[in-house]
């Protein structure tokens, strides 16, 4: 025979659960944490041997919430990609230099916006490697660095994809991804 306890803690717990489906069901209340996105991935196929600017244009005026690249890079020299809105915003987007004490640590992305790229002015740009620092080599997929999540300031028709890329170093981008509004 059950005891009195033991039925008045099954109606204390059947009580507590109906008063929660019904609180959730008259206040309507929702998960939180999803919000859609326009995710785009275009293929790219281009091979960056020396230092150079790209221009990133779209149909219309489209603001960035994420940009990123995937590709392979070789070479001992360093290779550094920014996202440039030519308003005098630069954001990092990769770079083949780690940190020795990091290098565990990996980055993923989400995003980037274009119609079309093309082939710009050349740039000779360079950053000097600190002792603490390393060359990696190899491939990299949806890296973005400082231009994961974008400022209000990149909202524009076009871009500027700045390559820092010292002598020896191949760096191939296979594919950009990027987030619009």
């Amino acid at each position: 025979m059950v005891g009195k306890t033991a039925v008045y803690k099954a109606e204390v717990v059947i009580a507590m659960l109906l008063v929660a489906v019904i609180g959730l069901s008259v206040f309507r209340v929702s998960s939180t944490g999803f919000v859609p996105a326009n995710v785009q991935r275009e293929p790219l196929g281009i091979v960056i041997d020396h230092s150079q600017i790209y221009h990133v244009r779209f149909s219309e005026s489209t603001a960035l919430q994420s940009f990123g690249i995937s590709g392979t890079v070789e070479g001992d020299g360093t290779a550094y990609v920014f996202l440039d809105n030519k308003d005098g915003t630069r954001l990092l987007v990769y770079t083949n230099v780690r940190q020795l004490s990091n290098l565990e640590n990996a980055r993923l992305i989400t995003g980037l916006a274009t119609a079309s790229i093309e082939r710009g002015r050349t740039t000779s740009d360079q950053i000097p490697l600190s002792p603490d620092e390393e060359i990696i080599s190899g491939p990299f997929v949806n890296e973005c660095y400082e231009s994961c999540t974008t400022p209000p300031a990149f909202s524009r028709d076009s871009y500027e994809l700045v390559f820092v890329v010292q002598p020896g170093v191949r760096l191939e981008l296979s594919e950009i991804v990027y987030i619009t509004e």
